[in-house]
């Protein structure tokens, strides 16, 4: 699962380990996050681009400007993507090519956070290996505040809901942490 990045999955460092992973012979299936890649929204007739800046500036504004509606309505736009991730997985499960018993996510950043979420949530997820995401609430919100909305869950740190918390989720299973 890819980070952010305008051009998705199709970015070069994406693009390196999705090869990898292909030439160690496994099935890969990488995809656009919302937001990302071909599946940009908020589209401006008059330019045909967002009309929300999709440049990393202070927060990432895709995810966030649809994330802010998504909270109005007391939801958490993380919600549909998982969903993306669950899906991608009722995919790989359907190929003949493919072990549904041995199904691994991996990802960096957003796709570290996305990781998480989705190998806590989805049982037939055997092996996790997030990258770049895993830290605590306090330490964020200590240095760099609050991540982009797809990245909070809905009142989840009011109710104690932390990093480590969707980790926990899916012990004993194995997880590999990627961190600097």
């Amino acid at each position: 699962i890819p980070g952010h990045s305008p051009l998705g999955f199709r970015a070069d460092p994406y693009q390196d380990v999705c090869q990898n992973l292909v030439h160690k012979g496994f099935v890969v299936l990488a995809y656009d996050p919302i937001g990302q890649g071909e599946r940009l929204q908020n589209i401006d007739p008059a330019t045909g681009k967002p009309f929300v800046d999709a440049k990393r500036v202070k927060y990432y504004k895709t995810h966030s400007y649809p994330g802010n509606q998504c909270y109005l309505s007391g939801v958490s736009i993380a919600r549909y993507f998982i969903w993306d991730g669950i899906r991608g997985i009722d995919y790989l499960v359907s190929r003949p090519e493919v072990d549904g018993a041995r199904i691994g996510v991996t990802g960096n950043s957003g796709g570290g956070n996305m990781t998480v979420f989705l190998a806590a949530v989805d049982g037939r997820v055997t092996v996790a290996v997030p990258s770049c995401f895993v830290t605590s609430y306090r330490r964020l919100l200590g240095i760099i505040g609050v991540q982009d909305a797809e990245q909070n869950i809905y009142h989840g740190t009011v109710r104690g809901i932390d990093h480590a918390d969707w980790l926990l989720a899916r012990a004993p299973k194995p997880t590999l942490l990627l961190t600097t």
